[in-house]
C-alpha cells in the first residue's frame, strides 16, 4: 500500500498549490489531527480548511519566498515524510529575512490522511 500512501500525499500537495478545497476534503479523514509548526493541534477537516484559508498562503508583499517541499519518502506502515526548506528574502535588498527546514510527517489509513505533523529542524 506504500505507493498509494505516497500518491495520497502527492495529491494533497497538488490541491494545496491549486487552492482546491473541494478536492482536499476527500484526502483527509473526518477526524484528522493536524499539528502545525507552532505545536497547535487542529482536529477535523473544517479546522484544517480554516487554517489554510486564514494562513495567507500568498507571499507577503515585502518578501520573496522560495519553497522546496522536498521529496516524499515512504517510511512504510502508512507513514510518509518529506524534508522541506523555505527561504525568505527582503525584496528591496535581497537580504535573508528567514530560513527554515522542517520535517513533515503524514500518517495514512484507509486511503486518507489521518495525521500531519510539521516539525522544525535545528540548524
Amino acid at each position: 500500500m506504500s505507493v498509494e500512501d505516497v500518491e495520497i500525499v502527492r495529491r494533497w500537495r497538488e490541491v494545496l498549490v491549486d487552492d482546491d478545497t473541494e478536492a482536499a476534503a476527500p484526502l483527509l479523514a473526518p477526524d484528522v489531527e493536524w499539528v502545525v509548526v507552532s505545536g497547535e493541534s487542529l482536529r477535523g477537516i473544517d479546522e484544517v480548511r480554516k487554517y489554510y484559508a486564514g494562513s495567507g498562503s500568498g507571499e507577503p508583499e515585502n518578501l520573496e519566498v522560495e519553497f522546496d517541499p522536498g521529496e516524499l519518502e515512504d517510511l512504510g506502515d502508512g507513514h510518509v515524510s518529506a524534508l522541506n526548506h523555505q527561504v525568505c528574502r527582503w525584496k528591496e535588498t535581497g537580504e535573508l529575512a528567514s530560513e527554515r527546514r522542517a520535517r513533515i510527517e503524514y500518517t495514512i489509513r484507509e486511503g486518507r490522511i489521518v495525521r500531519y505533523e510539521d516539525k522544525l529542524l535545528e540548524e
